[in-house]
């Protein structure tokens, strides 16, 4: 049974010496442990480090032997910027048969190898749960210190961890079956440290955080960017850089997905040129694959209807090597005609459209309001609330001939463009509303609107109005888009995961493969398994390869949770799962 109320009632023991680490005293017997027996390995099947607990013989210094000595720096060897990761995926445990002869655990799968900018999940990447219910992760490079003298570590974890600095052991937290947190304070030479750090989830939370306190410092900071480091060259144990697989997994009017597999974690640069000399907007480009370095690449590329492209690639890993694939042309297809109701938008990392992240087909331009109505940003799509960039493209349906006024607002700044020519370019304005006037007549009309939001509130609207119908956001009758056809295949969820939030809040996040509503289902028990709140339906009804929605008012719980997705044409997903822990209300005093 799951026991996130570990996390409500736990108290931490101070350091009470310098050389003396002290875990939490708020940990509570792993599941299927009886209260006073010993916790075994956590159901990881393995051990990430390959050490048993005896962490410190066989040569491995103890803190205590260090007394006021520092420990000595290495003279180099590291490149800063992150630590290399390998992400391991174990399937769950079998469930216990009669009879004394033991199971041999399952061969880890390695899910992705890439370079983390520190270690602090789920924070640096909210998917980081998605890898499983039980996963590991090893993490090797280095920890660069800038000033000698004695420096406070803490790490937090749900469930298991083993960190080295050098060949001195920081912290051996494994298989504690709970949430913990655990300190230690080291007198370091300033340079370099050799940094190793296993971690292992179970199946209940997936969560690892490592800071330190320098000297002179107020509180411990995460070690994160230059203060990590990877080996500046690659072990020998590497292979070659090689591009192993790739392939066109999609194409459709406004663009295509490439897919591909790499040797060693690398960020692949894709660029496109239209072969048919043309130099609009969509006649060339370039994407990287990833702002970090990974092994395994997802890129969506941005481009017109009805051209051929020619499709270079190239590849450069963390230490600098590279390699380039041949061209191979794509060819989209025509854009065919307009559906009524909504306009697709490509929303994009970056504020000059770096990387296409989702697509949605908005009914209308009136953000946040139709969305989450949250001025933050994101508009209830799994990306970054700030420095974000998102392109409609489709068309507006002009009811009758007529002298229009168009209204664009956007926060920071947003441009609109009708029948392939800029007539709003308010791009550097600063988030006011701009208007322009036009003849206009009956029928569909082609239109790219465009916006960027670099940080504080965000917002994006489009308006129109003529001497008898007033100011008004375009209704979605009349916006159209052009979208694929029927491939006659289920829709897969990519990513789905939920989080707690305040005070009877709980938080969802999911990708899918393509445009597709969502369908969610949950229930909310209490830490005997009885119903607080039975199984609930929420329909999500925005078009999009992906949403971010916030359920308020529940009552606190174990929250379990189902998600469906559904394509435009009926083809239904299988279910993917996924639980978090609701805060209940606090009583007032």
């Amino acid at each position: 049974m799951k026991r996130y109320d570990a996390y409500m009632n736990c108290t931490i023991r101070l350091l009470v010496a310098l050389v003396t680490v002290l875990p939490l005293a708020c940990s509570e017997p792993a599941p299927g442990n009886e209260e006073g027996e010993e916790s075994g390995s956590p159901d990881t099947g393995s051990d990430a480090s390959g050490t048993d607990d005896a962490a410190t013989e066989g040569g491995a210094p103890d803190i205590s032997q260090l007394g006021d000595a520092l420990l000595e720096a290495v003279d180099d060897g590291f490149l800063a910027g992150g630590i290399l990761g390998r992400y391991l995926v174990l399937p769950p445990p079998p469930e216990e048969e009669g009879g004394d002869e033991e199971e041999a655990p399952a061969a880890l799968d390695l899910a992705v190898r890439r370079l983390d900018s520190g270690i602090d999940f789920p924070a640096l990447d909210s998917q980081f749960a998605n890898f499983g219910d039980y996963f590991e992760v090893e993490w090797r490079g280095g920890m660069f210190v800038e000033e000698s003298g004695v420096h406070h570590f803490r790490l937090t974890v749900a469930d298991s961890a083993r960190v080295r600095l050098g060949e001195l052991v920081l912290f051996d937290e494994w298989a504690t079956g709970t949430y913990t947190t655990a300190e230690v304070t080291v007198p370091l030479e300033a340079g370099w440290h050799p940094l190793e750090i296993d971690y292992a989830r179970n199946s209940s939370d997936a969560l690892i955080v490592l800071s330190s306190m320098p000297p002179g410092a107020a509180n411990p900071a995460v070690i994160v960017g230059d203060a990590m480091g990877y080996v500046d060259e690659p072990p020998k144990s590497e292979a070659p850089l090689a591009l192993l697989a790739m392939s066109v997994e999609d194409v459709w009017p406004y663009g295509a997905r490439i897919t591909a597999e790499t040797s060693a974690p690398a960020v692949l640069t894709i660029s496109w040129t239209a072969t048919d000399g043309s130099t609009d907007l969509y006649s060339e480009g370039s994407v990287p694959s990833s702002a970090i370095p990974v092994n395994e690449h997802k890129v969506l590329l941005d481009l017109a209807p009805d051209r051929e492209y020619d499709v270079s690639v190239k590849v450069k890993d963390l230490w600098g090597r590279q390699i380039a694939a041949d061209k191979f042309p794509i060819m989209t297809p025509e854009k065919g005609s307009w559906l009524s109701g909504g306009i697709l938008g490509t929303y994009f990392e970056g504020t000059e459209f770096a990387l296409p992240l989702h697509y949605r087909i908005d009914p209308r331009i009136n953000l946040p309001q139709d969305a989450d109505g949250g001025l933050n940003g994101s508009f209830a799509l799994p990306m970054p609330a700030n420095n974000f960039s998102i392109r409609w493209q489709g068309a507006i349906f002009i009811p009758t001939n007529d002298t229009y006024t168009l209204y664009v607002g956007g926060d920071n700044g947003a441009r609109l463009s009708l029948d392939g020519a800029l007539i709003i370019d308010a791009w550097e304005a600063g988030g006011f509303t701009h208007e322009h006037v036009i003849e206009l007549t009956k029928g569909w009309h082609p239109m790219t609107f465009e916006m960027w939001e670099q940080g504080g509130n965000a917002l994006a609207t489009l308006e129109w109005s003529t001497a008898t119908l007033p100011r008004s956001i375009v209704p979605a009758l009349n916006l159209g888009a052009t979208l694929p056809e029927d491939d006659g295949e289920s829709p897969e969820i990519v990513d789905f995961v939920a989080y707690g939030g305040g005070e009877e809040m709980a938080g969802f996040e999911w990708s899918a493969t393509e445009l597709t509503s969502a369908l969610l289902f949950y229930t909310i028990t209490n830490d005997l398994g009885g119903i607080i709140q039975p199984e609930t339906q929420v329909n999500f009804n925005l078009v999009a390869t992906g949403g971010k929605w916030w359920i308020e008012e529940i009552p606190g719980g174990y929250l379990e949770a189902t998600l469906v997705v559904m394509d435009r044409f009926g083809n239904v997903s299988t279910g993917a799962s996924a639980e978090t822990y609701v805060t209940p209300r606090m009583e007032d005093n």
